[in-house]
């Protein structure tokens, strides 16, 4: 029985580190074993179908003569991870943090800084299609392009009349 680094078991040399299905699936993508111990184990595959007998050891006595075949066994042991998942989880989780951070926020209580205007009907800082309507505009509400010819002088107001003179007597 084999140890994952993610706490699950796996019985055998199936995957990466023996994690077979225990990791997700991602044993394959993202994880390697960290080492392997090889050992040669003795498997019994019948009389007259191996290529070994065993005597005081296994002695090759020709393919289908003996009773017992020769079968490496593999055991990986340990997990590590592949740099490419590594950089690849990073980036997810930029990309996840820039996604959270960009959301707007419903908070109704923040004040806006943005001042009101309102759309002027003329533009009163180009001197450019001075029509009269323009001229009154910018004359009334900025004091801007107003006649400068002085307006006729009223009529002096004529010295008031003497009172009547009394009659002689």
């Amino acid at each position: 029985m084999i140890v994952c680094g993610g706490g699950g078991t796996a019985i055998g040399d199936e995957g990466a580190a023996g994690c077979a299905g225990a990791c997700g699936g991602a044993e394959a993508a993202c994880i390697e074993p960290a080492g392997e111990v090889k050992s040669t184990n003795w498997r019994f595959v019948g009389m007259g179908r191996g290529g070994y007998e065993q005597l005081q050891t296994y002695d090759f006595v020709g393919q289908g003569n003996g009773s017992y075949e020769q079968q490496e066994v593999v055991v990986p042991y340990g997990w590590k991870v592949r740099p490419a998942c590594c950089i690849l989880a990073v980036v997810v989780i930029v990309v996840l943090l820039a996604v959270i951070l960009m959301q707007p926020t419903d908070d109704t209580s923040t004040s806006s800084t943005t001042m009101l205007t309102t759309v002027l009907p003329f533009n009163c800082n180009l001197a450019t299609d001075l029509i009269p309507g323009k001229r009154e505009y910018c004359c009334e509400k900025f004091g801007y392009y107003c006649h400068t010819t002085p307006r006729p002088t009223p009529p002096p107001t004529p010295p008031p009349t003497p009172p009547p003179t009394p009659p002689p007597r």
